[in-house]
């Protein structure tokens, strides 16, 4: 069935999901950033302006590219898994929030890097800054909020999973209200997974999902509302942050026991939303690291089975070609730091940088950090790309 005669069947059960009006604008929203080797193939530069017009695509040609995701096949296998995640990151790395301008010239200058802007500080360092806004109003009376440093409790009570997923099925937008429309975007990544596992005529398959990085479960909540035959019935969740989780739906494992695992835990697919543009720049007290986010890329490739899926939610500048660090809140991406985020991956959807726009996405780029379309890719390749890029 194509996806355009899929009126109203969204993986989640939210008003949004549900319209076909905004399925068709998700449609034709599916637009295609040209990657450097693209832009090479074509006598171009990067940065060259196009007429999104040229490079929306097909129904037909998404049809046809969902149906290569998760096949069979053998990706180059990642060896000493453990011996690796060692490798990723520098040993004794400054704690944050210090003042990212204050590191030694030659570690802040890797800011810089991938045509992006390094970040200017001034004044006091910003902390963690969390909000009410970083969570779904439904989830709110079931979450004991710190401060804003120190954020929430790391509690999650069955009480707060029905909630939300009660919330989604009578469909409400669940989406938290710093991610506008964020609910959309995971419902239409989930449907593309689901499908693809469908092309492979795979019925009794189950799918082992980690949602990496949270701080409410409404990610998850979508995950266990959808279509997606889970394995055991659940979905599991890191952070680096311990979670306290009574509902057995959702398994907390820390990254840390992920990272020391003897070998890689397998998994189908990871969802991570406004999380790794955070990676490294210590506004949650993390080791400061100018490339954490690709380290936590590398991570994630080595987590997952061959042929997995990577579902990833960032602040994108689709403007121009130039990336930036605020401070030390987080990154906004451009097109070249993104191609080495996905080195190890390829495109699920077809030739480019595809992405899942918000439903009331007019193609005038916003670039502020509250437009993060979501990324899906698929591991192809080995961690070799990642490891060049880290020095590793």
């Amino acid at each position: 069935m194509k996806l355009a005669e899929e009126k109203g069947s969204f993986v989640c059960v939210s008003s949004l999901c549900l319209s076909s009006l905004f399925f068709f604008a998700i449609i034709r929203g599916a637009q295609v950033e040209p990657s450097s080797s693209w832009m090479r193939r074509r006598g171009l530069s990067e940065g060259t302006a196009l007429d999104p017009k040229t490079i929306v695509f097909k129904q037909e040609v998404q049809q046809v590219k969902l149906k290569s995701m998760l096949h069979s096949g053998d990706v180059v296998k990642t060896t000493n898994y453990n011996e690796i995640m060692k490798s990723l990151r520098p040993q004794n790395a400054p704690l944050g929030p210090i003042n990212l301008s204050t590191l030694p010239k030659e570690t802040y200058e890797q800011f810089g890097e991938y045509n992006f802007a390094k970040p200017v500080m001034q004044g006091e360092v910003p902390g963690a800054s969390i909000t009410m806004a970083q969570i779904p109003p439904q989830a709110g009376p079931f979450m004991k909020f710190i401060d804003s440093d120190r954020g929430f409790e790391g509690k999650w009570s069955k009480d707060l999973l029905n909630a939300l997923m009660n919330a989604d099925k009578k469909g409400e937008d669940i989406s938290p209200p710093h991610y506008p429309n964020a609910a959309f975007e995971i419902c239409t990544g989930l449907k593309l997974l689901n499908e693809a596992m469908e092309s492979k005529h795979d019925e009794e398959a189950t799918l082992k999902v980690l949602v990496a990085g949270s701080i409410s479960p409404w990610v998850e909540s979508l995950v266990l509302n959808s279509d997606l035959n889970l394995h055991n019935g659940k979905v599991h969740v890191t952070d680096y942050n311990p979670l306290e989780i009574e509902d057995p739906r959702i398994e907390f494992v820390s990254m840390e026991d992920l990272k020391a695992s003897a070998r890689s835990p397998g998994f189908d697919a990871i969802i991570s939303f406004s999380s790794i543009e955070h990676d490294g720049l210590g506004r949650y007290g993390d080791p400061v690291n100018p490339q954490g986010d690709i380290a936590a890329m590398a991570e994630y490739h080595s987590m997952l089975k061959d042929h997995g899926v990577m579902v990833l939610g960032v602040p994108y500048n689709c403007k121009n070609s130039v990336g930036y660090t605020a401070a030390n809140y987080h990154r906004v991406y451009n097109m070249a730091r993104l191609n080495v985020m996905f080195c190890g991956f390829d495109n699920t959807l077809g030739d480019g940088m595809a992405r899942i726009n918000p439903p009331n996405w007019d193609g005038k780029c916003d670039i502020s950090w509250q437009y993060q379309p979501v990324f899906i890719y698929e591991k192809t390749k080995s961690i070799d790309c990642y490891l060049d890029a880290l020095g590793a």
